[in-house]
């Protein structure tokens, strides 16, 4: 019986006189080192890190793919699989290559403000709001000028960044002319 005439058999024992057997199947995973011949065996080799077969028999393993900054791999590849990127949802971002999951972007807190818009490779930043200013909620595009407390009222809290300034009226007999008074004088009396 003559071997290796095409149907994908080699002679495994030399003896003509024996049914030929068939080729080894290189799996997916895997690729063809040597196809073989009449007298030898296929052989296989498993595929490297990084890269996959998704065939039998296959001539090469291909790389796997990479996920670009704003992008996860939302499946790992395998030897015998691509990996699968996904873009980061809506608040998040990624700015590495192949990064296994996207982060949330960073929240500005009261007393902050966005100088920085999140992107899907870029995170949210931040910064504190100036004296004389303030935000009371997360995220805001800009903070807030304390109130000024005018005449006939004086200070009762200092603002802080996450604060207003409040004021209050002078009480009957006492008054103030400047902006932003400590507290009220009293009013002269007349002889």
């Amino acid at each position: 019986v003559a071997c290796d005439d095409g149907d994908g058999t080699w002679d495994d024992d030399s003896d003509p006189a024996t049914v030929c057997a068939a080729r080894t199947t290189c799996a997916t995973g895997s690729y063809v080192a040597t196809e073989g011949d009449a007298t030898n065996d296929r052989t296989c080799t498993a595929c490297a890190g990084g890269t996959f077969s998704t065939t039998t028999n296959a001539s090469s393993c291909a790389a796997w793919a990479d996920c670009d900054p704003g992008e996860f791999a939302s499946t790992p590849g395998t030897s015998s699989s691509d990996r699968v990127c996904s873009a980061c949802g809506a608040g998040s971002y990624s700015s590495a290559s192949n990064a296994s999951s996207c982060a949330a972007w960073t929240d500005c807190a009261a007393g902050q403000y966005v100088i920085g818009v999140g992107t899907s490779t870029t995170d949210r930043t931040c910064a504190t709001c100036t004296p004389g200013s303030f935000s009371t909620s997360t995220n805001v595009a800009s903070c807030l000028a304390w109130d000024d407390c005018g005449a006939g009222q004086y200070v009762t809290a200092n603002g802080t960044n996450m604060s207003n300034r409040t004021c209050a009226a002078c009480s009957a007999g006492s008054f103030t002319t400047s902006p932003n008074a400590p507290s009220c004088a009293s009013w002269s009396d007349c002889g």
